[in-house]
């Protein structure tokens, strides 16, 4: 039985006999009018755009033997969400995952979304450590109260809660959400992604976008944030031919087991050498 390994290595073997790789199309100009189209008003240019994904493609062959398809899905919908993936900003990830890549949103791509909504001032979220003081209350009268300690606050072992909340344009009461280390788990094991990617280098970033993920459910969700969750961690499928993205959400996808589920490497550090041109600025969420 043929391993994914070995399928990605005859896939890319293919690709490169007949001159068609996914690296060749994404460097060339074939899909530069799609590219213009999908990242119309994101404050994102083409060139550059296909200069981090190409860069985190050679950084990571892995992304390279993916299906063409399933790459350029993934590609198309950071695009159409103007998120750049696999840089140090942490917005937005393009991963493979066996044969198929997946695109997987960041922490920082989700709290740009809802800022850009108009309707939400501020989203903030936090991991709570081990002798932290952290206390908080439901009921009539919702409220948080945390103190870090101020040591540890590195090893994921002693993360304990994340919470988030929102604020909103209106000056209507904020929301927020806590999620305790035990759900973050649940969470994880049930991301086809979760033995690697951004699980494995940036764990207290992805937990505390789960926690970002369960408080959009209080949120007033732009069609671009929505459009950004159904597609997280789902199978996105391009067609060449016609332009379209067909997405199919992580939760219509069948759930790998615990023990079948394949490690994933990680995306490269990618150091961003068009920082300085412009483009969607970080984050103030560290």
């Amino acid at each position: 039985m043929s391993t994914p390994t070995t399928i990605q290595q005859a896939t890319a073997a293919k690709q490169r006999q007949t001159g068609n790789t996914t690296l060749d199309l994404v460097a060339s100009r074939s899909l530069d009018v799609q590219l213009h189209n999908a990242l119309e008003g994101t404050g994102l240019t083409v060139d550059r755009f296909k200069r981090v994904v190409l860069t985190s493609m050679r950084q990571n062959p892995k992304l390279q033997a993916c299906s063409q398809a399933s790459f350029l899905g993934a590609m198309m919908t950071a695009a159409q969400l103007g998120l750049e993936p696999n840089t140090p900003m942490g917005l937005a990830y393009l991963i493979p995952y066996k044969t198929e890549c997946t695109f997987i949103l960041g922490y920082k791509g989700l709290v740009e979304l809802a800022r850009r909504s108009g309707r939400i001032s501020q989203v903030m979220a936090h991991a709570v450590y081990e002798g932290d003081e952290f206390v908080f209350q439901l009921g009539l009268k919702p409220d948080i109260h945390h103190i870090p300690s101020g040591e540890d606050r590195e090893d994921p072992k002693r993360l304990t809660h994340v919470y988030a909340y929102a604020r909103f344009t209106d000056g209507s009461d904020p929301v927020f959400v806590v999620l305790t280390k035990k759900k973050i788990e649940t969470y994880r094991k049930r991301s086809m992604a979760g033995n690697g990617g951004p699980w494995a280098t940036d764990y207290e970033a992805m937990a505390m976008k789960t926690a970002v993920r369960r408080l959009a459910t209080w949120l007033p969700l732009s069609p671009q944030m929505a459009g950004a969750i159904h597609a997280d961690e789902g199978k996105a499928m391009y067609d060449v031919a016609s332009g379209d993205v067909t997405v199919i959400p992580q939760y219509e996808l069948e759930p790998p087991s615990e023990d079948a589920r394949e490690p994933i490497v990680a995306p490269a550090t990618v150091v961003d050498p068009y920082a300085s041109e412009g483009g969607l600025a970080d984050s103030e969420v560290s």
